[in-house]
């Protein structure tokens, strides 16, 4: 049975949000990641149901854009029924775990030993549909629960700095789930993610519940791509297509194991791919517009969607961000964003360009896209003769 369609502001499975150009879906793949053939599968739904629009968010999702009032269930259902997402909207909404690139063997699989159970109980019926949990052997990464460390898990709440170790790591991570549920539910209003409620509650407090109590941290071992014979690529921007995605189905059968796990920052990794095909996947992988060197200019663009996708704009600002690209300074960040919002980075960036019109942009040194203008109502043009000038 299909579930009424709910729009949101953030987009889900079951409650697609609006956008200028139709509806936008997230599929959240699974721990163990997608098979070449679901990438496939998931391209021809988007074709058949959306506009062959994809993004890749920075927290490792899909986003189908362009779907409409009338086949957006239909889209839902299609993914569900290939055993892509939860069956349960409930429980899809609840099942958000984001794994880095250094995981391995145990922390995935206790990884996905947590899904199964947020996925049957029944009790989180009241968690934040944003509320998430993070698996690192070491990345930096940021969740309300973050679990870190291959060989002896640590667990350590937002907004806290306390590190804490459990015999059994999944039932403590279980219980400061329920316990979130718990103190919120008694609060009003009550708190959206695990910071705000240590805010209110001190961690010691929530741990205590819990049985778990703070743990001195030796730095543990990190497992480097190479261990697990993956092959790592991002995705500029985050901007994909149909074709794309059938490009990194045919990558991953061609060079290695035909599985792709999505990591956070837009990145994927295409498993079991043996030393001597790594040059020629990795030519293959840039030909298609992936970035391969942890040196291209392109990995330091943050940028929107734009015109094409949100009425707030009339800049095509992946289009102008791309352009100016080859013109970064040094190692600085830059941030190209449609309006003072900022969607794409909510952050300070070294330079910042902030729409104002088709071709027209502020910019703003060291600032977000709300900040106060250093140069007002630049041309693209002008804009890349400014970065010129850095770049000398």
């Amino acid at each position: 049975m299909t579930a009424p369609l709910v729009r949101g502001w953030c987009p889900s499975l079951y409650e697609p949000m609006a956008s200028a150009d139709g509806l936008i879906a997230r599929i959240k793949p699974f721990v163990q990641g997608l098979s070449a053939d679901e990438l496939r599968l998931i391209a021809d739904l988007a074709d058949l149901y959306g506009s062959g629009a994809i993004d890749l968010t920075s927290r490792a999702n899909l986003q189908v854009r362009g779907l409409t009032e009338a086949n957006a269930p239909r889209f839902a259902k299609a993914v569900a029924a290939a055993g892509l997402a939860s069956q349960d909207p409930a429980a899809e909404r609840r099942r958000n775990i984001m794994a880095t690139g250094d995981c391995g063997p145990r922390l995935l699989a206790l990884a996905h030993e947590l899904e199964a159970w947020l996925q049957r109980a029944s009790a989180l019926g009241s968690l934040p549909s944003k509320f998430g949990f993070a698996f690192t052997a070491g990345q930096p990464v940021d969740a309300d629960i973050v679990v870190s460390g291959e060989d002896a898990p640590v667990i350590r709440l937002a907004g806290s700095p306390i590190d804490t170790r459990a015999p059994d790591a999944l039932t403590a991570l279980q219980t400061l789930t329920l316990g979130f549920v718990n103190y919120a539910g008694r609060m009003s209003p009550p708190p959206r993610r695990m910071k705000a409620l240590v805010e209110r509650v001190s961690a010691h407090t929530l741990l205590a519940q819990a049985g778990l109590t703070e743990t001195a941290v030796r730095s543990s071992a990190r497992y480097g791509r190479e261990v697990f014979e993956g092959f790592d690529m991002s995705v500029v921007l985050g901007a994909l297509d149909t074709a794309s995605l059938r490009a990194i189905a045919d990558l991953a059968d061609q060079y290695g194991d035909g599985r792709v796990r999505l990591l956070p920052d837009r990145r994927l990794r295409i498993g079991k791919v043996a030393p001597h095909v790594r040059a020629a996947l990795s030519q293959a992988a840039a030909q298609a517009g992936f970035a391969v060197d942890a040196g291209d200019p392109r990995l330091r663009l943050r940028a929107c969607v734009g015109r094409q996708g949100c009425a707030r704009t009339a800049a095509d600002v992946r289009t102008d961000a791309l352009a100016l690209a080859p013109l970064l300074p040094g190692r600085a960040i830059l941030h190209v964003s449609g309006c003072a919002k900022g969607c794409a980075h909510p952050r300070a960036a070294e330079l910042t360009l902030a729409a104002t019109g088709a071709d027209r942009y502020d910019l703003i040194l060291d600032g977000a896209p709300g900040d106060p203008a250093t140069y007002r109502d630049l041309t693209l043009a002008q804009a890349a003769q400014y970065l010129q000038a850095k770049h000398r």
